[in-house]
């Protein structure tokens, strides 16, 4: 106690008691250290979109058509709609601190000044009505936020629901803390070095002699308008990549860009070119435990372009169809309609099927790979092109 407070003082009694009172105060002055954060965003707004369909309109993607190879004409199309799409919808800077909750919109944090400001200047009638009013709109701000956010997770995703509450009432959570005494940029390239070293045990994938007719030779479908149309009017709405414009805009004007889509996605087919930029992929870190200490602690979820992962659904499709009755059907994982739900009713069913047998018993091997999705030998699946005949 002595290191926190001063000495107590006697002071006179207080309300109705005839005892003394007790006056404690801290030796220092508490300082709490609000850290701050400028957050960029590009606000959807209703101009922005209705001047991004006005350029959209009377695009005729000329330097598109006239591109000769797949990675040009990815490149242009991309760029066009990633520097229409900036001027569209100009850059808003937002200042937050760290005590401010999620559902905290600027005009709350406007009306917070502004009650201070009056206070401060002795205002205090016009502060407290300001007072009341910013009650009912932190209310209503908070409300919102809990339907349009919060609700829905409760069932869908119980995890994602608690990580929402816990964020809502304040609890600050922990960082990502590597140990390394360096910068972020430092540290970003030693976390893409270490994943990277991961595949590196991995033969690269090889042309030479492995029997690949060209892609002329195959008859892939054509894909249409109509399909990239509903393929991109039923997108989910995800994180995107730097490259990319959001879900949201490409939902609202499919019909514009199903054209130009169509074209380079049977090009892509056609030629066996992939474009370099839908190769990029960008990564986030997320924790497997809390506050990891190093790098094995760590999965990356590497983002792609949302044009990469349109096409991406095609060829499945394809695949889908000339694979799936070859595969074992106990097999489980990447299939549809399957999960790891099915997989433990099919072991215990068999489980209790051989339990049923007389003087029967059983051993239970589990194997956990390490790194078995990043280590898969992709030569190996192309060498068993007898697989797809």
């Amino acid at each position: 106690m002595q290191e926190f407070y001063n000495i107590a003082t006697t002071g006179v009694p207080t309300g109705g008691s005839y005892h003394f009172s007790l006056e404690l105060n801290p030796t220092n002055s508490i300082k709490i250290d609000y850290t701050t954060t400028v957050s960029i965003s590009r606000p959807i707004t209703d101009e922005g979109i209705l001047t991004f369909g006005q350029w959209l309109s009377c695009e005729k993607w000329e330097k598109f058509q006239d591109a000769k190879s797949s990675n040009e004409k990815a490149t242009i199309f991309q760029e066009a709609l990633l520097h229409n799409y900036k001027a569209c919808f100009p850059e808003k800077s937002t200042k937050r601190f760290s005590s401010d909750r999620e559902y905290i919109a600027q005009e709350v944090k406007k009306m917070l000044m502004e009650k201070r400001w009056l206070f401060r200047h002795g205002n205090t009638q016009q502060a407290n009505r300001l007072k009341n009013k910013l009650r009912k709109v932190t209310r209503k701000h908070a409300n919102k936020y809990v339907e349009r956010k919060v609700n829905h997770l409760f069932e869908s995703k119980p995890s994602q629901w608690y990580n929402r509450i816990k964020r809502m009432t304040g609890k600050v959570e922990k960082g990502v803390d590597f140990g390394i005494d360096e910068d972020d940029v430092v540290t970003a390239n030693s976390l893409n070095k270490h994943l990277g070293n991961i595949v590196q045990s991995l033969p690269p994938l090889l042309s030479v002699g492995i029997p690949t007719p060209p892609p002329e030779s195959f008859d892939f479908p054509l894909i249409s308008e109509s399909q990239v149309f509903f393929k991109l009017k039923r997108l989910k709405r995800t994180s995107i990549t730097p490259v990319d414009i959001p879900v949201d805009l490409i939902k609202a004007f499919p019909d514009y860009l199903s054209g130009p889509l169509s074209l380079l996605f049977n090009q892509v087919t056609k030629t066996g070119e992939y474009p370099s930029i839908w190769k990029n992929g960008f990564i986030t870190p997320i924790p497997k435990k809390d506050a990891p200490n190093d790098f094995s602690g760590v999965r990356p979820i590497t983002m792609t372009p949302i044009f990469s992962k349109v096409y991406e659904s095609f060829v499945a499709a394809w695949l889908k169809d000339r694979i799936l009755d070859k595969i074992d059907p106990r097999q489980f994982g990447n299939m549809p309609n399957t999960s790891t739900s099915h997989y433990l009713v099919s072991i215990i069913d068999s489980i209790l099927q051989k339990l049923d047998e007389p003087d029967s018993w059983i051993n239970l091997i589990a194997i956990d790979l390490r790194k078995a999705f990043d280590l898969i030998c992709h030569n190996i699946l192309v060498k068993r092109k007898n697989f797809l005949d």
